[in-house]
């Protein structure tokens, strides 16, 4: 072999490995695991005005440390963060216009989300999410509580984005089934 054919076999293997590297990181790029807080907030129906007029701040989201975790690999507990969800509830429960005002600081009342227990499932990636929504008074009193248990799945191809919007659209119909609970019987 010549050394001018080998320097063209060099320059050729060097090419192939280049696309290769380019390929995988453009794969990887596609897979993340974290759900987009935008992603986790429902279409609602157009609402006038607030059905409760006092204020609300939305405390915290927390996850049950005897939550139930039934996940293949954990994948929900590290796709689903807390701030993400309580994201989430800001944004919804603004647009929605349930309340006079929704805020992180202040509030008549106070909000308290639990995630009780999440489920994946696959090769058809569903995800199922029981939380715990809690609305107190000043008075720390409880005023409103209710649990809600929602299910969405999702058969995209990739299957870490298959799980990542399995996840994201069952936070976004229990969010949905928490509004139309305060629709149908707001806090008092």
């Amino acid at each position: 072999m010549t050394a001018e054919a080998r320097s063209k076999g060099t320059a050729n293997c060097t090419k192939v490995r280049f696309c290769v590297v380019v390929a995988i990181l453009c794969l990887l790029a596609g897979c993340s695991y974290l759900a987009d807080p935008k992603q986790l907030v429902p279409a609602l129906d157009q609402r006038v005005s607030s059905t409760v007029n006092q204020t609300v701040q939305i405390l915290d989201v927390r996850v049950d440390p005897a939550a139930e975790e039934l996940t293949v690999d954990g994948m929900f507990k590290a796709a689903l963060t807390p701030d993400s969800f309580k994201i989430a509830l800001l944004t919804s429960l603004r647009q929605a216009k349930t309340f006079a005002n929704v805020s992180p600081d202040t509030g008549e009342l106070r909000l308290r989300a639990t995630i009780k227990a999440w489920r994946g499932e696959v090769p058809v990636y569903r995800s199922r999410l029981l939380v715990n929504y809690e609305f107190a008074d000043n008075n720390n009193r409880i005023v409103w509580s209710e649990t809600y248990e929602s299910e969405y799945g999702d058969n995209s191809f990739g299957g870490v984005n298959r799980r990542t919007r399995g996840i994201e659209g069952a936070v976004r119909e229990n969010i949905k089934s928490l509004i139309d609970g305060l629709a149908e019987r707001p806090p008092k």
